[in-house]
């Protein structure tokens, strides 16, 4: 089960929302519930053997908040945070592998040309308790911060658009679970299209 409660506000659409700052200003915050009916987790048995096994039910308590501040028809900046609190067990105290405290993400956008957008963007994942596949010891990973870029071309405007997309720009080094990192720099080339209606 799932419980949402949000809060959205928004001025401008066209005109300047706030005189000599901004064309138009959004914000967003939300407060969520979620339980779980049932989480698995790995278990490590006698000889390091380990299997997946029921370990009752979880809850999750968050909030998320997102912002968007059009600075004239060229700038655009956007940001959102999420807070999340994950526990299982009797008295929802015990901890739960590779669920983040936080998350974080900023982008810029740039039209420096009608039909062109240039976007980059930070993002953070915050720290996450995961438990040792060989030990079953529980640890904690730090968090971490990856810069992302994006261009994209209205090829046919609200039909065709071509994109490039560059993940981790600059082949950071992080672990996103224990002993495995996360992908270094990816670069991807693509086109999306809709049919008009």
């Amino acid at each position: 089960m799932v419980r949402v409660s949000c809060f959205q506000w928004a001025a401008g659409q066209g005109r300047p929302a706030l005189p000599c700052i901004c064309r138009s200003v959004g914000v967003r915050a939300c407060g969520l519930r979620r339980r779980l009916a049932a989480v698995t987790q790995v278990i490590v048995g006698p000889g390091g053997t380990d299997r997946q096994e029921n370990v009752g039910r979880a809850r999750f308590y968050g909030a998320e908040g997102e912002a968007r501040l059009a600075l004239s028809e060229i700038v655009e900046l956007r940001g959102g945070v999420l807070f999340i609190h994950a526990g299982v067990g009797p008295d929802r105290g015990d901890k739960v592998a590779y669920r983040p405290r936080q998350k974080g993400v900023f982008l810029v956008t740039v039209h420096p040309v009608p039909r062109l957008a240039l976007t980059g963007g930070a993002r953070y994942v915050g720290a996450q308790d995961y438990q040792n596949p060989d030990t079953g010891v529980w640890g904690r990973l730090d968090g971490y911060g990856l810069f992302d870029a994006r261009a994209e071309l209205d090829i046919v405007p609200r039909v065709l658009k071509g994109f490039a997309r560059v993940s981790n720009l600059f082949d950071a080094n992080v672990e996103g679970r224990y002993s495995f990192p996360e992908a270094g720099r990816q670069v991807f080339f693509g086109v999306s299209g809709e049919v008009p209606r």
